[in-house]
């Protein structure tokens, strides 16, 4: 979940020109017998997830200051879910972006990643958080930088 939410509130710092960490840490816990009753362990464990619809267009009018696509390297699986969730959650907080979510249902479908990430810079989204191979990357339609500065 932190992954989605620390994404989209990198990509708002970087569109409002604010400082922003060009490597984010989403931290590590070590789950053991002991501490698996821990609540903040069981959040951890069993975070938020919602389901893959996006109430956002890629192709729909501006609702926000900032439309932000997420592209994840797929759907299907429940961890996409809790990155959704991130995503989502750090728009709610924000106020000021639109979340676009769409990414291809299986992880080792690249046309689909490589076709959404056309359609993104199509469509002239203000920005746009790529999570493919488990890395997150950043791209900008407005101030487009060199293929090294997007890899993480």
């Amino acid at each position: 979940m932190r992954m989605g939410e620390l994404s989209v509130k990198t990509m708002v710092k970087y569109l409002e020109k604010q400082p922003f960490e060009t490597k984010v840490s989403t931290g590590e816990t070590l789950v053991t017998p002991e501490n698996m009753n821990d609540p903040e362990i069981a959040r951890l464990i069993h975070p938020p997830q919602v389901e893959n619809i996006t109430e956002s267009s890629i192709s729909g009018a501006k609702s926000k200051k900032w439309r932000v696509m997420v592209i994840p390297k797929g759907t299907s699986h429940e961890f996409w879910k809790t990155i959704h969730a991130g995503a989502l959650k750090a728009a709610q907080e924000l106020g000021n972006v639109e979340v676009i979510w769409q990414g291809p249902q299986k992880e080792d479908d690249r046309v689909t990643q490589i076709q959404l990430i056309q359609s993104a810079i199509a469509a002239g989204v203000d920005g746009s958080c790529w999570l493919l191979s488990m890395r997150v990357h950043w791209w900008n339609r407005w101030k487009p930088r060199s293929p090294k500065a997007s890899r993480s």
